[in-house]
């Protein structure tokens, strides 16, 4: 009788990088759904202030890559709405996003989704920066700032490093140092 034998071919980094990341999934939808249900009310009164207060629905949807360079839509809420206090202050900004979370597309932290005219423009700085389409992008990322061309190199760095080292527990670090800054954002107002 004969055996068939299977050859395996080696796991290609992005394989490995998701591989190494057993339960992170099951912690974006669980973080996303309490994410959701907790500001889902005030969410849906911001939603009918933008829809008497400028005429139009306050999400809109952005291109942006997400893992393996795939385009997907991020939601988000428009511009006007982001810059309010009770937006910016508290966190409710993200809270569109985690509706990407639940579909897949991002996780609750990984490094920053962006366009593919800035990625082109960031990685032409800093090649490094194609690491981060290893994992899913995050809503809330590991480099605590906006990325631009002056620290492009700090950003990449940050998210290589994110990428390499990651852990469940550097996830639950980031997101409750975010929620700490959110916090004392708030009280200085």
């Amino acid at each position: 009788m004969l055996t068939r034998t299977s050859h395996r071919r080696p796991p290609a980094a992005a394989d490995m990088a998701t591989a190494a990341r057993p339960y992170q999934r099951a912690f974006d939808i669980a973080i996303a759904a309490a994410l959701l249900l907790f500001w889902t009310p005030m969410l849906l009164l911001l939603l009918a202030y933008a829809r008497i207060a400028y005429r139009r629905s306050g999400l809109i949807k952005v291109q942006v890559l997400g893992r393996g360079q795939r385009g997907f839509s991020r939601v988000m809420l428009m511009p006007d709405l982001a810059e309010l206090a009770i937006c910016r202050d508290t966190g409710l900004c993200l809270a569109p996003g985690a509706f990407n979370v639940l579909a897949g597309e991002m996780s609750m932290v990984g490094p920053v989704a962006v366009d593919a005219e800035r990625e082109a423009v960031l990685r032409s700085v800093a090649p490094e920066f194609a690491r981060r389409y290893q994992v899913r992008p995050g809503l809330i990322g590991p480099y605590d700032g906006t990325i631009n061309l002056l620290t492009v190199r700090t950003a990449a760095k940050s998210e290589a490093d994110y990428i390499q080292n990651w852990s469940l527990l550097g996830d639950l670090r980031l997101m409750a140092s975010r929620l700490v800054a959110f916090g004392q954002i708030a009280s200085q107002e």
